[in-house]
């Protein structure tokens, strides 16, 4: 018999374990796809599109994982909301910069939606972490990987010639 706890301990599971691992195997081959394109080496495509699909994916699922507080942690509603809004616009971002590596059509209106919203995001976010430091506890990882993404969602579209 299962007890009622097992989909939250799957969600745990999930952000905790599985997801992190997922999330560096597909930075390695989003990474080595890179370089094979740099290399000329066959193979690039596959291993960008495999590894940067795969990492928005994680990205997208991080939005609907449970966020863990410790008990005197009080954040704000508007924190646990930019959690997933920062998420899914870094996906909709990696997925546009996967668009603009392989010349896709509607790469620039995929990194402009993600982008925007992500720059969005993020300053409303350290709004948030200024005026209470619990939102800090619930906006570290996000606004870490949120920037990141802003820089080279900027610089594809800067590349498109969009901006």
């Amino acid at each position: 018999m299962e007890s009622e706890n097992s989909p939250s301990q799957f969600g745990t599971l999930l952000r905790t374990k599985i997801l992190p691992r997922v999330q560096i195997l597909a930075l390695v081959v989003g990474v080595v796809g890179i370089l094979f394109k740099i290399f000329h080496y066959a193979g690039a495509v596959e291993f960008f599109l495999i590894g940067f699909s795969t990492l928005a994916a994680c990205y997208f699922l991080l939005a609907f994982t449970s966020v863990q507080l410790p008990p005197t942690c009080k954040p704000s509603l508007y924190s646990l909301i930019l959690y997933k809004v920062i998420y899914i616009a870094s996906a909709i971002t990696l997925i546009g910069i996967v668009f603009a590596f392989l010349n896709l059509p509607g790469a620039s209106q995929l990194l402009l939606s993600g982008t925007l919203t992500l720059g969005i995001a993020l300053v409303a976010s350290a709004a948030l972490v200024f005026s209470n430091k619990d939102n800090w506890v619930v906006l570290k990882n996000p606004l870490l990987r949120g920037i990141v993404l802003f820089v080279l969602g900027i610089y594809f579209l800067r590349s498109l010639s969009v901006i």
